[in-house]
């Protein structure tokens, strides 16, 4: 063989080893690089998810609220600002339980359950004969013929910590409650408020509303 297609071989050769250990080292940077851009999207991603979080959701900082009893149990998150009080005989209404919670620096102290603005949580029970569905239940106990929840209705359908139940108008007397209602192991679980103005707070606890497991 010549010496001229000896150098030629080696000339292709030699570029065919630094063309391709340029292009691998070339394909490696450019993985490495998708890596990095991957993971300071996946760390941008995630702050932004923790800032919606914190910005969005008042409900983070809330007290939690927990009643353990023999055959339920529950809990729900509240402003870290609000106070527990008893209620009267008149918003009891025959609960076997009832809390309810008010903002002090807002709400005035009053034994008068139309001027006191609260946010309650009311559990009533059923009688063990009592098969009736959760709707059959609210329309027996609340629409009277000739009365002012002649026309009751039970509302629309909701999720009340993971149990289907109905977002309810009950009230008399010119009052007006709204509540959140589900029943569970033969009782029936309010949280409602007696203030339009706490509308959207309720909502909110009702969205951290939990039932045990037992």
């Amino acid at each position: 063989m010549s010496s001229f297609w000896k150098i030629f071989i080696t000339v292709i050769i030699t570029a065919a080893v630094i063309g391709g250990g340029g292009y691998y080292l070339m394909h490696k940077k450019s993985v490495d690089d998708k890596a990095k851009l991957q993971t300071q999207i996946d760390d941008l991603n995630k702050q932004i998810s923790d800032l919606k979080k914190t910005s969005t959701d008042e409900t983070v900082s809330w007290k939690t609220y927990t009643k353990t009893a023999s055959s339920y149990g529950f809990s729900f998150k509240y402003p870290d600002n609000w106070v527990s009080y008893s209620l009267s005989a008149d918003e009891v209404d025959g609960a076997t339980f009832t809390v309810a919670f008010k903002n002090p620096a807002v709400i005035p102290t009053s034994d008068d359950p139309y001027v006191i603005q609260n946010i309650y949580v009311r559990v009533t029970g059923k009688a063990d004969s009592d098969n009736s569905s959760l709707s059959s239940w609210l329309a027996n106990h609340y629409r009277s013929k000739g009365g002012e929840l002649e026309d009751y209705q039970v509302g629309d359908q909701i999720t009340l910590g993971g149990i289907s139940g109905y977002v309810s108008d009950i009230g008399c007397c010119g009052g007006m409650d709204k509540s959140y209602v589900a029943q569970k192991v033969g009782e029936i679980f309010f949280i409602g408020t007696n203030s339009t103005e706490k509308y959207s707070k309720l909502a909110q606890i009702a969205s951290t509303f939990k039932f045990a497991n037992y």
